[in-house]
């Protein structure tokens, strides 16, 4: 069965998961987890990519993010190929470093957000990572420290998560603590899918079986499905119409023409010409490689080895 496209709807909360390839470790230490937390900073600041919570675990990391300006496809992609190209250098490896695709769910703010911020905070915890909430607390990786006050980064700014509990920042941080303390007194709720079937214990008025509008991609009611699925069907042809323009505007800034981009050619300008072509297809309209080697008329091989270059170049800007 065809995998569905991806929801990717401005100003909505999405839940991300990536998971290391057969579920293996992506971080071995904390340099690793320090550089992936550095480049998703950079990433998130550039893009404007508000993050409401992270947790990153031995073989894989859950974030909550407000899709804003840029695409969430466009996000993850940056954020994944740079931490894979550094992980397989660092290694001495090559091959994959996450499965093919992350995982993302769209999720309706009432009543979710808040055992979204538990679910994806309590992670280390509840893995046996951490042993406590005072460890939580101070733990750089996961996104309850920043909130409690216990670490600061420029890129994550609590201001939003606390908004939602109190004005007043004290009684904010301590309604915030309650919540995530009274979730290691319940049973865990698996928030990894999406879907209505995976939330009935949050919410019983869902009912025992799925409806006809059951959306694995979406956390959330009928109505929300609805709407979603709508929205959904505009942004695939935006998606295509974004491709064109970014040929487009390759091709007047190469002066070359769409058949000599997409042609034989070995010339250097056409070239550098495909290369700048499918970096910006991939990081800014956000499209699998498949179909940025469709669209130059390149074997998929080759636009991984674009990829590569134009990502290695990218790995020292900070």
């Amino acid at each position: 069965m065809p995998r569905k496209p991806r929801i990717d709807e401005e100003g909505y909360l999405y839940h991300v998961i990536a998971r290391g390839i057969e579920r293996r470790n992506i971080f071995h230490d904390d340099a690793d987890r320090d550089f992936f937390l550095s480049r998703m900073g950079k990433i998130l600041m550039e893009t404007e990519t508000p993050i409401h919570a992270f947790a990153l675990m031995p073989n894989h990391i859950h974030l909550l993010v407000r899709r804003t300006g840029a695409a969430l496809s466009t996000v993850m992609r940056r954020l994944l190929t740079c931490y894979a190209l550094y992980f397989n250098r660092r290694n001495d490896r090559a091959g994959h470093v996450f499965q093919n695709r992350y995982h993302s769910v769209v999720c309706q703010e009432e009543p979710y957000y808040f055992e979204l911020l538990r679910y994806i905070h309590l992670n280390p915890i509840r893995a046996g990572y951490l042993s406590s909430l005072r460890e939580l607390a101070k733990y750089p990786y996961s996104g309850h420290a920043y909130i409690m006050g216990g670490c600061v980064r420029k890129w994550f700014d609590p201001d939003p998560v606390l908004a939602s509990f109190n004005d007043a920042k004290d009684r904010a941080r301590r309604s915030y603590a309650g919540l995530v303390a009274n979730g290691m007194k319940l049973a865990e709720i698996d928030l990894d899918g999406g879907g209505r079937m995976r939330i009935q214990r949050l919410d019983p008025r869902q009912g025992s079986s799925p409806p006809s509008g059951f959306d694995a991609r979406v956390l959330g009611d009928q109505v929300f499905v609805d709407r979603l699925r709508r929205g959904n069907r505009e942004t695939a042809v935006l998606a295509e119409y974004d491709a064109g323009c970014l040929i487009a505007s390759v091709c007047a800034q190469f002066g070359i023409s769409r058949a000599e981009l997409t042609g034989a050619s070995k010339r250097r300008k056409v070239v550098e010409a495909r290369e700048v072509a499918a970096f910006r297809m991939s990081t800014e309209a956000g499209l699998p490689w498949s179909c940025i080697a469709r669209e130059l008329a390149v074997s998929r091989s080759a636009v991984t080895k674009i990829m590569h270059r134009m990502s290695i170049c990218d790995l020292g800007d900070g």
